[in-house]
């Protein structure tokens, strides 16, 4: 499935994560193109000019395909690797399907390098390696 991103001051999906980004860090809306219909917000984190974090969410009540996630995030990866050194991840451990697919585009689970949210919700950092 393919996607294009949109740059954005104005999300169409809003969290204080995603909010937060619109003032320090690079934000885009994620677009599919046969049902031209915003299926995500794809965001970075910008680590001192070194790397960035990269974060992609999707809405809560609407299903997307994984064909479509995978394009998204392989767009997505593509797109900030000219700029940056290094590039992580963040998502639920929940997420098993999520993992699994940013390990497909050469994502590892950076052993202990994870967190806590204040809401109890356990958090996974992945480690994007080029040459995986």
């Amino acid at each position: 499935m393919r996607v294009f991103f949109e740059a954005t001051k104005n999300p169409v999906l809003e969290s204080p994560e995603i909010l937060w980004h619109v003032k320090h860090g690079w934000v885009w809306n994620v677009w599919e193109e046969a049902t031209n219909r915003c299926v995500a917000v794809f965001f970075a984190t910008l680590l001192c000019g070194d790397g960035c974090i990269l974060h992609f969410s999707t809405f809560p009540d609407q299903k997307i395909d994984w064909l479509t996630v995978l394009s998204g995030m392989r767009k997505g990866l593509r797109m900030v690797l000219p700029y940056v050194s290094v590039i992580y991840a963040t998502l639920p451990a929940t997420e098993e399907k999520l993992r699994r697919v940013e390990e497909k585009l050469g994502f590892s689970v950076v052993e202990n390098g994870g967190f806590t949210r204040d809401d109890g919700t356990q958090i996974l950092l992945l480690k994007y390696f080029r040459d995986k």
